[in-house]
């Protein structure tokens, strides 16, 4: 144990980034008030259908491994997992869902006691 009184490391890293595409198929964007006829009444107007695309996006492989730390200087591998960050959207909202991923994952395994 540490003289800050820890006993534990946690260390998580991005061991890899892999671009994806996808492929979204044409369609009308019509009013909720024009359904029953609108596809017939709009189907040549450009301004109302939206045409084919491609879209990226960044898939991220994070890794967290955690140390024990014995007061002898011993350090032992207690867990480690591994999970798909998929297109996040920002720092703050990703890292807390990765950190209530971690912890559930970590009272399934009974590694902590449930908060």
């Amino acid at each position: 144990m540490s003289d800050d009184g820890f006993d534990a490391i946690l260390i998580t890293a991005v061991n890899g980034v892999d671009e994806k595409r996808y492929y979204t198929t044409g369609y009308y964007d019509v009013d909720y008030r024009w359904r029953r006829f609108g596809h017939y009444y709009y189907r040549f107007q450009d301004i109302y259908y939206t045409l084919n695309y491609y879209d990226a996006y960044k898939v991220y492989h994070i890794e967290t491994s955690i140390y024990y730390i014995n007061e002898d200087e011993t350090k032992s591998l207690v867990w480690v997992g591994v999970m798909d960050v998929v297109n996040p959207q920002t720092i703050t909202s990703t890292v807390k869902d990765y950190e209530t991923n971690i912890i559930r994952q970590l009272e399934r395994e009974k590694l902590i006691n449930k908060l």
